[in-house]
Order: C-alpha cells, then sequence, then structure tokens
C-alpha cells in the first residue's frame, strides 16, 4: 500500500500496524508503514494514546482505526467506527498524500510539527498572563483588606 524507497522518504523505518487475527478483515493494510509518514504526526499520537511514536511501536503499533485517527489528526472515535473499507482507503490516501508532499517540500512536517508547538506556547503565555493577573488583583485586595481592619 504505502510502498516506498530509501529516496522517497528520509529513513527506512517503518511503524507497525497492529492486524493480530483480524487480517482477513484488514485485507489491503500492510504490517507497518513508513515511519515518515506518522512522524509528523506525533502530537496527535501522544494526545490520543499519551505515549509517544517510539513507545507505540515497541508495544507493538497502533489498530488501522487508531492510525487513521493519529494521520487525520483527529482524537480517537470509540463508538462509531468507519468500516474496514473506507479505513484502508483513508489509509492509502494519507501514505499518497504523505509521499507527495515528502518529494515536494521535505521540511513540511517540521513546520506542522513547529506550529503545534507555537500554538502551545502562545496557549501557555496568555494562560500564565490571566494566572499572574487573577493572583496580583488576589494580593491587592487582601493587602487593602488588611489596611483597613487595622484599628487606627
Amino acid at each position: 500500500m504505502c510502498g516506498t524507497t530509501d529516496s522517497d522518504n528520509f529513513s527506512s523505518r517503518r511503524f507497525p500496524v497492529l492486524l493480530g487475527d483480524q487480517r482477513s478483515i484488514w485485507l489491503g493494510v500492510p504490517d507497518s508503514i513508513p515511519w515518515a509518514t506518522i512522524s509528523p504526526h506525533e502530537h496527535q499520537a501522544r494526545a490520543n494514546h499519551g505515549q509517544s511514536l517510539e513507545i507505540l511501536a515497541q508495544r507493538g503499533g497502533l489498530s488501522p482505526y487508531e492510525l487513521l485517527a493519529v494521520l487525520l489528526d483527529q482524537p480517537f472515535w470509540r463508538c462509531s467506527l468507519p468500516e474496514p473499507a473506507t479505513v484502508i482507503k483513508k489509509l492509502k490516501e494519507e501514505c499518497q498524500a504523505s509521499k507527495a508532499s515528502a518529494r515536494a517540500v521535505p521540511s513540511a512536517p517540521n513546520r506542522r510539527i513547529e506550529a503545534g508547538i507555537r500554538r502551545k506556547k502562545a496557549h501557555s503565555l496568555v494562560r500564565r498572563a490571566r494566572d499572574i493577573e487573577y493572583s496580583s488583583t488576589r494580593a491587592d485586595r487582601s493587602v487593602l483588606q488588611r489596611n483597613q481592619c487595622r484599628p487606627s
């Protein structure tokens, strides 16, 4: 499905796909995908599973459903799962898109990751500013209350 050569990606590493005893359902899904296909989506893998891609790979990888959710940068949906044929089609599309973008712009995955980091930092800075503002107004109020309660 996602056959690549060494010149198509930056590494020959592969990320495993958990098929287990359901291989008959997942005809057309490979045992693994190129690491370059999933590495730009590490942030979503951490959000969905609380683990890095390295650890997930060591533990056997992801199921096709979980893998598709990570590749589409979506939370893992546990209730209404799409049909296996739909998942296989989407996985193929994602692999093809990954190959095409790797050839066109080699640093595209890095840009996506950097944009996510910038968003998280900005959100963190806004939250920190609110906390500082809130704590300073609380401190001001407590000083005023202490001064008002003192007998003159």
